[in-house]
């Protein structure tokens, strides 16, 4: 059969020949070069929503090894977890790199740094003499908005808020007016999946809510990408409503790698659920209740949602997590996919990315520091675990 999709940009007549073993043997034509290669079968349906920039990686992220030589799990920009089974923990450790001087990214295109399509018309990359460590937040509408903010030491951490008001004590963070969220679809169009809830499709004054979140969410899982977060190793993302319950900025890099513990994220587990179905009818009377929308519309995202999740594969096994604030490691190249997978679900189906995050944990075998309800948030705050 033939096969192709928009998320592998210069991949042509791509087909697949025999199955064997679980195993899929490719060929195609790669920016007019005659290629073969193997993947495993379940992954052909990976390939599919991946919103994964291969055309400038220029097939990278499939790694052509043949069946006999397994990719290394801390390098393959494709998981080999099973649609139709739960995943097994990955191999990955995701250490800690050896931390540059300066948070310099690197020279190829990777997972976590993708060049925008047109980088010309976005801010200039800030000078590569910041730390790389960093906290980042979003506060769009007014949402969690802060007159003041703690102050932030440059000498050891960068912080970033990306806002649409202005700020009169920033306190040292860098605060950011440029609005990404409007220009995703320009710059990164792989990662607009034209949903529900992508920007163009939410632009009516009944949905100004939704735009207010939705610009938010952007930030919360796609701030790898931007300038102002490029060469980061380490980030803490806060929802902007806590982030003066951060109170020891100062130390905050050397916390929060005791707390990642050398995983690709740390993070709280949910206060009082622990199933993804449990939470369904919450998260609707929540969206329908805080952002005025129509509860029986919420819900039937949600139940959408959560319908397109076991349709492939989803185990409603895998918790249910407190996505307000985490720390991400960003050497972890399958972190950083699984949070571009997570956005585009959250495009396609609900804002409300609690029930979309267990999905992702699954699929893509993430290897999480998990922590009970309050205990990631006082870790930060004391230096306690």
């Amino acid at each position: 059969m033939t096969w192709r999709h928009t998320l592998l940009d210069g991949v042509t007549g791509l087909s697949m020949g025999r199955v064997e073993l679980g195993l899929a043997f490719l060929t195609g034509t790669l920016f007019g070069i005659p290629w073969v290669g193997v993947l495993p079968r379940d992954s052909l349906l990976r390939l599919t929503t991946l919103p994964y920039d291969f055309a400038q990686q220029r097939g990278a992220a499939i790694t052509n090894t043949g069946a006999a030589k397994e990719a290394s799990s801390n390098t393959a920009a494709i998981t080999n977890t099973s649609a139709a089974t739960k995943a097994t923990p990955t191999t990955e450790t995701a250490k800690l790199p050896a931390l540059m001087p300066t948070g310099r990214p690197p020279a190829k295109m990777t997972p976590c740094h993708q060049r925008p399509a047109h980088p010309e018309a976005l801010p200039a990359t800030p000078p590569n003499t910041l730390p790389p460590f960093a906290v980042v937040s979003a506060s769009f509408g007014g949402r969690g908005f802060h007159e003041n903010l703690s102050r932030c030491n440059h000498s050891t951490l960068r912080c970033v808020l990306y806002t649409d008001k202005e700020i009169p004590e920033p306190n040292n963070w860098t605060v950011v007016h440029f609005p990404y969220h409007q220009h995703l679809k320009e710059q990164w169009p792989r990662l607009y999946a034209n949903g529900r809830y992508s920007w163009e499709n939410i632009q009516s004054k009944e949905n100004e809510k939704v735009q207010r979140v939705m610009a938010a969410k952007m930030y919360k899982m796609l701030m790898f990408l931007l300038p102002e977060v490029q060469g980061a190793q380490v980030v803490l993302w806060i929802d902007s409503d806590h982030i003066h319950d951060m109170s020891k900025l100062d130390t905050l890099h050397s916390r929060a790698a005791h707390l990642l513990n050398g995983k690709a994220l740390a993070i709280e587990i949910h206060p009082k659920r622990d199933t993804v179905k449990a939470e369904l009818k919450e998260a609707a009377a929540w969206a329908a209740y805080g952002r005025g929308m129509n509860y029986k519309t919420v819900l039937q995202d949600v139940n959408d949602g959560y319908q397109h999740m076991t349709a492939n594969g989803f185990l409603d096994k895998q918790g249910l997590y407190w996505c307000g604030m985490y720390i991400l490691n960003l050497s972890s190249e399958t972190l950083c996919l699984a949070l571009q997978e997570w956005w585009m679900i959250v495009q396609n189906y609900s804002f409300r990315d609690q029930i979309s995050f267990p999905y992702v944990v699954q699929r893509n075998a993430l290897n999480l520091n998990k922590f009970k309800p309050l205990r990631l948030e006082p870790g930060l705050r004391s230096g306690g675990s």
